[in-house]
């Protein structure tokens, strides 16, 4: 046995005040001695495409300044919806935490809203899968996002079924 079979970890620089980054990865991680529990998460900068990473411990409470307060505040606790998020660190002091999100580009939401009404035909229900079998690629979350603004728009209604179905009254 003179193979050493163990993995080498790259610590990541901390994210800087000042900087927007785009969020690339967001693993849970439970330390294997400690049994401490969190969440790591890989941020790109923006400007240089320079990679960095926290670490959001687990609590049971957390202040809404805290590094894992920040986060929740801003994204909500659902972590596969941060991917892809664009977030600037406006302060990133110890309990001085403050994030808030980068808008860029058209509303994805209002994008799938658009090809929901392009493709689907008025006057029937749709359910998330039927959406997608009908030609609309995009995440469950987005889809079931774009199917609330059309609804908050007066162009569809929410049917309260097992699976939820969305009236398309075009």
């Amino acid at each position: 046995m003179d193979d050493i079979n163990i993995e080498i970890i790259k610590r990541l620089p901390e994210p800087e005040e000042g900087h927007a980054y785009r969020i690339e990865k967001v693993e849970y991680v439970k330390t294997p001695i400690q049994g401490l529990e969190g969440w790591r998460v890989t941020l790109r900068d923006v400007n240089d495409g320079a990679l960095h990473a926290t670490m959001l411990w687990k609590r049971e409470k957390v202040g809404a300044n805290s590094k894992l307060g920040a986060f929740l505040v801003l994204l909500g606790n659902r972590t596969s919806e941060w991917i892809g998020k664009t977030i600037e660190f406006v302060s990133w002091k110890p309990r001085n935490r403050n994030l808030r999100l980068r808008i860029e580009g058209p509303d994805p939401v209002q994008i799938c809203a658009e090809k929901i009404m392009s493709i689907l035909e008025p006057g029937k229900a749709y359910t998330i899968e039927e959406t997608v079998k009908a030609g609309v690629k995009a995440e469950t979350n987005l889809i079931e996002k774009a199917w609330d603004l059309l609804a908050q728009q007066g162009k569809a209604y929410k049917i309260p079924t097992k699976p939820t179905r969305w009236f398309y009254q075009g």
